[in-house]
């Protein structure tokens, strides 16, 4: 088999728009695991990724983009937004007109949105409360888009990316924080090399790992900068296009 691991994203990619997989996916890269290894990499936390992590039989995670690394569901490694510098940004976030906040601690998440409180999605962020370590990932919320372009993350260790799924909201992370970066450290664990990795991916964040990876491959509904930079396209999710890839090249 040429590739020794292969990475797939979950949102767009493996997982149809109900946010379920297809039994031909899990299969194919069941057959995957068998003779190499599957890692996940996602913008997802750990506690809404496990449960496709097991059905695909994959052994790493990198989860929320790459802040949480694990190894056979174990931590191995974590990249958190500076400690020392989160209140401030925090603060500063807020001022601007309509704005929202949801912080991603490891096992919470404390928030500003008065659905996502009621509903028992997070907890009401207190900032005369604010605990400023461990914060793996901040979502921004703001209707009005100028503010994503003047507000400098980068003086906080932070970098922004665009949250495909919502144009009002943007995702801040530690500045050191990619998938490529957690990939990384599973291959040093594992002993492969990137040109021994075929990348799956359909976002901004799979860029990284498209530049760097042996082979990368967009799914048809990925963005036209993704498909751009992949070395080739399959179908859709829609259509099962990761499944289609795999029987037909890595079995």
């Amino acid at each position: 088999m040429k590739y020794k691991i292969a990475v797939v994203d979950l949102d767009q990619t493996l997982l149809y728009e109900d946010k379920t997989l297809s039994e031909r996916t899990v299969q194919a890269l069941s057959r995957f695991a068998q003779k190499g290894k599957v890692v996940v990499a996602t913008g997802r936390a750990y506690s809404r990724s496990i449960e496709y992590v097991r059905k695909l039989n994959a052994q790493g995670l990198i989860a929320l983009n790459g802040a949480v690394v694990y190894d056979q569901e174990q931590i191995v490694a974590k990249q958190e937004i500076n400690a020392e510098k989160t209140k401030t940004m925090i603060e500063a976030l807020l001022k601007a007109d309509q704005s929202d906040v949801l912080v991603i601690y490891p096992d919470i998440n404390y928030g500003t949105i008065s659905d996502f409180i009621a509903s028992g999605w997070c907890k009401k962020l207190d900032m005369n409360k604010f605990n400023p370590l461990e914060i793996q990932k901040i979502f921004w919320f703001t209707p009005c888009h100028e503010y994503f372009d003047q507000f400098n993350v980068s003086q906080y260790g932070c970098r922004m990316i665009v949250d495909k799924e919502n144009p009002d909201c943007r995702i801040i992370m530690n500045e050191k924080v990619n998938k490529l970066e957690g990939l990384k450290i599973l291959c040093k664990r594992w002993n492969v090399s990137l040109d021994e990795i075929v990348a799956f991916g359909d976002d901004m964040n799979d860029l990284e790992l498209f530049q760097e990876c042996g082979w990368s491959v967009a799914v048809s509904n990925a963005l036209p900068m993704i498909k751009e930079a992949a070395k080739e396209v399959c179908a859709s999710n829609e259509e099962e296009g990761v499944a289609q890839w795999m029987e037909a090249h890595a079995e």
